[in-house]
């Protein structure tokens, strides 16, 4: 990799600038220990954010998840001919969702207390909103990614991201009787 002002910047940074669209998961490094550490860092908030929701999700699922992520990454990549991005791309997916779920943990814990108290006040319509924008720019954050990683229109790589959480959620029913899903997306 060549070393640019991008690259030398901390991967923290990189990753938010990912959430943002202003970066590409090419400026972070190809590092297995980074990918780890997005890995674990996505499955210590996926087990906050699923604590909080009101169903019990078992770890095999959130691995399944995760490891299904993984594959369907690879597989992409392997399709097009684009393997040598996988890293980049994996760190870029999961961090990127890491950060996101981040911002979804209290919106979602606020979101479930009002909907207690009064589903339908001002309050608890404004926190659903809130947490759909959440959802919907994580879709995008991903398209965007895989635009980057596959050389495709933002709209393309949206498209794939959602059929993607389709394919994933499909295999997660089909296999456990409930969506499997890594973090927020």
């Amino acid at each position: 990799m060549n070393e640019t002002p991008e690259t030398r910047r901390a991967p923290l940074g990189l990753l938010l600038d990912i959430a943002r669209l202003r970066a590409s998961p090419a400026d972070l490094p190809a590092s297995p220990t980074l990918l780890l550490l997005a890995l674990v860092l996505n499955l210590l908030l996926t087990v906050l954010y699923l604590r909080a929701m009101p169903e019990e999700a078992t770890y095999g699922r959130m691995f399944f998840g995760m490891a299904f992520g993984l594959a369907l990454i690879w597989s992409l990549l392997r399709i097009w001919g684009r393997e040598a991005r996988f890293l980049q791309t994996a760190i870029a997916m999961f961090g990127a969702d890491a950060l996101l779920t981040i911002a979804m943990l209290p919106v979602t814990i606020l979101l479930l207390q009002a909907g207690e108290n009064d589903p339908k006040s001002g309050l608890s319509q404004l926190l659903f909103l809130l947490w759909l924008a959440i959802m919907v720019w994580s879709l995008i954050v991903s398209g965007h990614i895989l635009r980057k990683a596959l050389e495709l229109p933002l709209l393309g790589g949206v498209a794939l991201a959602m059929a993607l959480l389709l394919i994933q959620l499909s295999v997660g029913h089909w296999l456990f009787g409930m969506p499997v899903a890594q973090g927020s997306s």
